[in-house]
């Protein structure tokens, strides 16, 4: 099964976000004057299926091994509390595009935010595995200018999220007379 995600265009500014957004306010704090938030993601939920599937095994399994009622309430008790902490971590990594920069925060316990000028962006990168072109998400790396290696990382993001971050580097980079 195929599961297609629509980006569209809503509010005010024609802020594009995908269906599983909601709203961080605590990005607001590190913007620029003036800057606003054009795209604000945050992985799809088939990164995180294998904690999903362990969860489901967990409560299956636990309940095969030990017949009795006291321990498959523990059996689902512990799937459960792994198919929750999926959902934590998934929704502790957002990503943001701004007028003017790329931004990953991770905020779980601690809060960790890294951000590239467009026009400090050398590369970028699309990269698919089996499973993700399956599900038709993938894994967007930016270089920028200065660094060594991969600087940032938005995991399982759809293609149209790449395209939106290409044409703002392409408005922000300098073109060679």
């Amino acid at each position: 099964m195929t599961y297609v995600i629509s980006i569209k265009r809503c509010g005010p500014g024609n802020v594009y976000k995908l269906p599983w957004n909601y709203l961080s306010v605590a990005i607001h704090e590190d913007l620029h004057g003036g800057e606003r938030i054009v795209l604000e993601t945050h992985p799809h939920r088939w990164v995180y299926a294998a904690w999903y599937a362990v969860g489901v095994v967990l409560m299956l399994s636990l309940y095969g091994v030990v017949i009795g009622m006291p321990y498959f309430a523990f059996g689902a008790l512990v799937g459960l509390l792994v198919i929750m902490m999926a959902g934590f971590l998934r929704r502790a990594d957002r990503y943001y595009v701004t007028d003017k920069r790329v931004i990953h925060e991770y905020r779980l316990i601690t809060r960790k935010v890294s951000s590239a000028f467009y026009n400090k962006v050398q590369d970028l990168h699309f990269t698919q595995g089996p499973f993700e072109r399956l599900m038709g998400i993938g894994t967007i790396h930016i270089n920028t200018s200065g660094g060594s290696g991969i600087e940032i990382t938005f995991k399982g993001i759809t293609p149209a999220v790449k395209r939106i971050i290409e044409e703002h580097i392409g408005r922000h980079h300098v073109q060679p007379h």
